[in-house]
């Protein structure tokens, strides 16, 4: 296959960047009078007209490259630098570089076709493109995405001597600069670093710590432990949150004891929040006693979290705090999510809850998940309370007692229940959860209550749904 040429690649390149081409065989008078420009501009250091005439003719890139780069690394602060680096960046980006075989060998063929740089030239163009950020005259402090993408080629050369390069960047104001820092660190491993982060995990800045304990979470060194665990006690909560988050990331089993502590004691609700998921995470079984206190905690967000963390133990024991603690629920929500785990405990510990809630309850929702919680839990107990307010329930409230009535009901019920199924002011909904009901009991001293009203029901698809029950019932009975 023929090789592409240079300037292919780069109108290639600039077509995906945006950039304007004009093709230099279709008017070659006007690629002299442009390198003229250029001659003009690299000898007045204009890097601002250098820039406007590549981006139209960029093949004088690479007929200037010497030229160039000297105008980029004559002062700290370079336009013309910041733009190629741009450009640079953006190759790591290209669809083609992520699909191939060998991404630095593919990187280099696309640099050198582009600029005519070998990686010496790239290498001091990044660390002096580093070196001007956050100065009066550098790059702008925001331009992230370049920052990022220049530590990305440093990770991709492996070039050991950018320790203090990037030193700088991992007290950097943004997230994602001082994460691309953290991980160029973890890729080098620089023992250097480690010191620095030692120390300042010792500092009485709480952002000093907190930035060299974040730089901890991808820079995995044991030498940290120690005062990690310390950590978890200092008196900042960031600084707390972060020591959890990072000696998880460890999996340090030496910190599970002290999460269960903070977990019951920390007083702020987000560190107790991040100690319940941990355990979670791990399923430490000392855990499981003090967690199924913390469905009791005054923050909503932590009954949350020990709500969802008790599944993981599957633990029938559970069942009697989280049932004690609906009669205390302030929050719908969490009402409903202690409903559901009762609902996977089953009929353990369920106790006088479930009747008080069927009671009480004004929520239409909270009182749907409640009858349904009797039905699958069988919880018969319940029944009367049901039949009491059966009548002043809205029409999705009666289906869903009937479906629950129809699980612990026996066949004293099947008259009522007909009863209901006969009403042709009732609801369709209504009426068809009658029979299922009736169906579900199935009482063999009842079959002939729900034959005796297939002459008054009205023809249609419920009549003849009651009459398949009614076959249903005889040959099961019969059988």
């Amino acid at each position: 296959m023929q090789a592409i040429s240079g300037k292919k690649l780069w109108i290639l390149f600039l077509m995906f960047t945006g950039y304007t081409i004009i093709l230099s065989q279709e008017n070659p008078d006007a690629v002299k009078e442009q390198t003229a420009k250029m001659e003009e501009a690299i000898s007045g250091d204009n890097q601002e007209k250098i820039i406007r005439i590549i981006q139209t003719y960029p093949e004088l890139t690479i007929r200037y490259q010497n030229s160039l780069y000297h105008i980029m690394q004559k002062e700290k602060k370079s336009s013309l630098r910041t733009h190629i680096l741009k450009l640079v960046v953006a190759i790591l980006k290209e669809e083609n570089y992520h699909k191939s075989e060998d991404k630095k060998a593919y990187f280099e063929s696309r640099l050198f076709a582009i600029l005519g740089w070998d990686s010496s030239f790239l290498k001091n163009a990044v660390y002096s493109e580093l070196d001007s950020v956050g100065d009066d005259t550098g790059i702008l402090m925001d331009d992230g995405d370049l920052i990022t993408g220049l530590m990305e080629i440093i990770r991709l050369y492996h070039w050991g001597d950018s320790t203090y390069k990037i030193m700088p960047f991992i007290v950097f104001p943004f997230t994602e600069v001082r994460k691309a820092a953290y991980l160029t660190y973890a890729e080098l491993k620089d023992d250097r670093i480690v010191s620095i982060l030692l120390e300042m995990l010792q500092s009485k800045n709480p952002l000093e710590k907190i930035y060299a304990i974040d730089a901890l979470y991808y820079i995995h060194d044991e030498r940290a432990v120690k005062i990690l665990l310390e950590l978890l006690d200092d008196e900042n909560k960031s600084v707390r949150f972060y020591a959890i988050r990072t000696l998880d990331e460890m999996k340090r089993s030496e910190a599970l004891t002290p999460f269960i502590r903070i977990m019951t004691d920390d007083n702020n609700p987000e560190i107790r929040v991040k100690a319940i998921d941990v355990l979670t995470k791990y399923k430490v079984q000392n855990a499981f006693y003090p967690m199924k206190k913390m469905v009791f905690d005054p923050h909503p967000d932590v009954r949350k979290a020990a709500i969802r963390g008790l599944y993981v133990f599957n633990n029938k024991i559970a069942a009697v705090d989280i049932s004690r603690q609906i009669e205390f629920e302030t929050l719908d929500e969490l009402k409903i999510m202690e409903i559901q785990a009762l609902l996977f405990y089953k009929s353990y510990g369920i106790g006088q809850t479930l009747k008080e809630l069927i009671i009480n309850e004004k929520n239409p929702s909270i009182l749907v998940w409640t009858l349904y919680c009797v039905g699958e839990t069988g919880y018969k107990a319940a029944e009367a309370e049901i039949w009491k307010r059966y009548p002043d329930l809205a029409p999705m409230e009666k289906a869903e007692a009937l479906a629950a009535l129809g699980k612990i009901s026996d066949g004293n019920k099947v008259p009522s229940l007909v009863d209901i199924l006969r009403d042709e002011q009732e609801s369709p909904m209504v009426r068809y959860a009658a029979l299922w009901a009736v169906k579900k009991i199935n009482s063999r001293s009842q079959v002939w209550a729900l034959y005796n009203i297939t002459d008054s029901v009205i023809p249609g698809l419920l009549l003849h749904n009651i009459k398949k029950t009614v076959v249903f019932q005889m040959k099961s009975h019969l059988n």
